[in-house]
């Protein structure tokens, strides 16, 4: 009698945490795409994205419209559907000076208070910290002191029983820096999206694998280096998120992958309102990317998506972002899908 074939793959033992699936959902999509349109089976948590800074340790409302109704109705909506929510703060949006100051000695005392008081008042579960405009040498270098002493008085002010995330772009150097910040976060999320900028050549922004090709020499961005600097940095693989972005990276000037064209325009589409269904499929990586006459336009789908799952049950960390879950269709949820039906699996 002919054997049948056994997966090789590692499964999670049963006493193993879950992997956590965190939905990006903002303030300024929230009139647009009611949360009732969310695919509320796919996702683990929702952070509500996002509040910004003030100088003095205030808390911006109004940068992504993370109106008091509307932080009223996220947070109901998440509870009734079992999930976890967090209020982010920060994001591309927000301005480096104004983190800079609120997380200094004279106010940080001041930005912790209102961030605590912010979550605990509203009912959120959490906050996620977003310095996005620090880039992640800064981050590790100018600010690392302030920064250090602002998330340990965070955590301290915490109630039990809240989570303490970051997102954050991913370095070597980030990655070392991070390790001794990790006692205090839960979760420590890499943005592997947007991953494309700075080179010389057409990339996938959130590609999982860098293939074979290099840039000048230098190997190509990926989700899984940045992922094993962070273990390398020593970081519990329980605690490291990853990311996939619902939205394209639209380039002009180069037509197709690896293109060294340079770069005239960029801009950013939704994956609901991409409408060519002629793509590429790079064999290294696995992602697909659409080629213009003008243009190339790099994205994550079905298939890439799928294979990132796969990734977390191999790599056994903790899980998985997406930026943003608006960007799908909020009928058919063709990408959320995925990850709702391997989760259904049991990889979750």
């Amino acid at each position: 009698m002919p054997r049948t074939a056994v997966s090789t793959v590692p499964r999670r033992k049963t006493t193993e945490p879950t992997i956590w699936v965190v939905g990006y959902y903002p303030g300024y999509k929230q009139a647009g795409t009611p949360l009732s349109t969310i695919n509320w089976q796919a996702y683990t948590h929702i952070y509500h994205f996002s509040v910004g800074v003030n100088p003095a340790g205030a808390i911006n409302q109004t940068m992504n419209s993370i109106t008091q109704q509307f932080m009223t109705d996220a947070v109901l909506a998440a509870h009734n559907a079992g999930k976890k929510i967090s209020i982010c703060v920060g994001g591309g949006g927000d301005s480096e000076t104004n983190w800079a100051s609120a997380i200094g000695a004279t106010y940080r005392s001041t930005f912790v208070t209102n961030l605590v008081n912010l979550m605990t008042n509203n009912g959120y579960d959490g906050i996620d910290l977003d310095f996005e405009p620090a880039t992640a040498n800064d981050l590790a270098g100018v600010y690392a002191s302030d920064f250090t002493a602002f998330v340990q008085a965070l955590r301290a002010a915490m109630p039990a029983g809240k989570e303490l995330s970051i997102a954050n772009p991913g370095s070597s150097t980030l990655a070392t820096y991070l390790a001794t910040l990790a006692p205090y976060f839960d979760k420590i999320n890499l943005m592997t999206y947007d991953m494309n900028y700075g080179l010389g050549l057409a990339w996938h922004h959130t590609s999982l694998y860098k293939g074979s090709h290099t840039d000048a020499g230098n190997a190509l961005p990926s989700a899984n280096t940045k992922v094993d600097q962070l273990i390398a940095a020593g970081i519990a693989k329980s605690k490291i998120g990853m990311g996939c972005g619902f939205y394209s990276q639209d380039l002009t000037g180069p037509t197709t992958l690896y293109d060294t064209t340079a770069i005239s325009a960029r801009t950013q589409t939704a994956h609901k309102d991409l409408t060519t269904t002629s793509h590429k499929r790079d064999p290294e990586t696995g992602s697909p990317y659409i080629e213009g006459a003008s243009n190339v336009i790099f994205y994550d789908d079905e298939i890439s998506i799928a294979l990132k799952m796969q990734y977390l049950r191999t790599k056994l960390i903790g899980g998985i972002i997406v930026f943003e879950i608006t960007h799908e269709n909020s009928s058919t949820h063709p990408l959320s899908n995925v990850i709702r039906d391997i989760g259904r699996k049991g990889y979750l």
